[in-house]
């Protein structure tokens, strides 16, 4: 709960427990500091320590902040010294910069929190060995990057969904869409479950203003994920189809046919 507040001015309250024992009982992020979030969707790009990005919703990436090499860097919860450009500027998550004083300068007393995510697609469950297998690794293909999960090579981690309800490796299935959140020391990670998906009829497969590849299933529009790793060459307009998203609602996995627990849309067939 209190991650939330990394390099913020806090006000506090605190209760003592023994002799030179304290418990903190709250605390929240003084007005002082203010807090400026953006989806990594939104960020055009990162260089000579200047981001370059959007407001939500806009198709202008007309704003800019700029750190100093001595802005504290957090990536997945964990401060970093030595990092490069591409480590700051993840393909899915968001960056939340922490002005610390409020005076607009990001300096030494200021911080740069990451939540960098790579999505996973589950093929399967080992749970005895806990190594989740990917759905778009090749495993065939000894050059491939294989995105599959070793549990066992990290010492914690936790299993929960978009809402906080834990998760325990056998309940993962086929299809489950997992976000995984980890620490640069591989210490730690944190997997998020989104079981969500659509079927419906696809009707086309084509961009937007912004040049985001979108699919029109169903009557629908379903934005595809940047880092999206099927390939929609193989899917024919006209047939059904189940799209799975991401925790930010984009398209991470496609299948033919549509899923028996599927949403599905007015115009799929019957």
């Amino acid at each position: 709960e209190y991650e939330k507040l990394i390099g913020s001015r806090v006000e506090y309250f605190y209760k003592e427990t023994g002799s030179d024992e304290y418990e903190l009982v709250f605390a929240k992020r003084n007005n002082r500091t203010t807090v400026t979030t953006v989806k990594a969707s939104d960020i055009e790009s990162f260089s000579d320590m200047t981001y370059r990005y959007r407001a939500e919703g806009s198709h202008s990436y007309n704003k800019k902040i700029k750190i100093s090499k001595n802005t504290n860097i957090v990536l997945n919860n964990q401060r970093i010294f030595d990092y490069s450009d591409a480590e700051l500027l993840p393909e899915s998550g968001e960056i939340e910069f922490i002005d610390f004083d409020g005076n607009g300068v990001f300096d030494e007393n200021d911080t740069v929190k990451i939540t960098s995510y790579t999505n996973i697609v589950v093929n399967s469950v080992d749970a005895s060995r806990q190594i989740i297998f990917d759905k778009y690794t090749d495993y065939s293909n000894p050059d491939s990057e294989d995105y599959s999960i070793n549990l066992q090579n990290i010492n914690e981690y936790k299993i929960h969904d978009k809402y906080g309800d834990e998760y325990g490796l056998n309940e993962l299935r086929e299809w489950d869409v997992l976000a995984v959140m980890q620490t640069p020391d591989k210490d730690y990670a944190e997997i998020t479950l989104v079981d969500e998906c659509a079927g419906g009829k696809l009707e086309s497969i084509g961009s937007t203003d912004d040049g985001e590849t979108c699919l029109k299933i169903g009557g629908k529009q379903y934005p595809v994920s940047e880092n999206f790793r099927g390939d929609l060459s193989k899917f024919i307009c006209g047939n059904d189809v189940t799209v799975y998203w991401d925790l930010y609602g984009k398209v991470t996995a496609i299948e033919n046919g549509i899923a028996s627990y599927a949403e599905k849309n007015e115009s799929s067939s019957s």
